[in-house]
């Protein structure tokens, strides 16, 4: 009983210690000491497969609307959409479902 007794102690002094410093580890991060900031406010707007592996996507960063090609192996800019941000709260609620093709011809019409 003794020789067990020996042989599990270190184990759980070892788990406790490992458990301590998860919880330490998680308290900080929830303080935003090391949590990612996301500094960038993105939304896909729209997108379209025009092949397998290949995407036209509409994106809104901070305000702006790209125009992005995007393939397996590469992300491209097109076009930078200049478009009012009344026109878009108009034309496109969030709850309402249109495809790309449609809110691409409404972009393409504002200009």
């Amino acid at each position: 009983m003794k020789d067990i007794f020996i042989l599990i102690t270190p184990l759980l002094i070892i788990t406790i210690l490992l458990v301590g410093t998860l919880l330490i580890v998680k308290r900080f991060s929830l303080n935003g000491k090391l949590k990612r900031k996301n500094l960038l406010d993105f939304q896909l707007v729209a997108s379209f497969s025009l092949m397998p592996k290949k995407y036209l996507a509409v994106v809104k960063v901070q305000n702006e609307y790209l125009l992005l090609g995007i393939s397996d192996n590469s992300i491209s800019l097109i076009k930078e959409l200049k478009i009012e941000q009344e026109l878009i709260e108009n034309d496109y609620p969030e709850n309402q479902s249109q495809g790309f093709s449609e809110i691409f011809k409404k972009m393409l019409k504002g200009q």
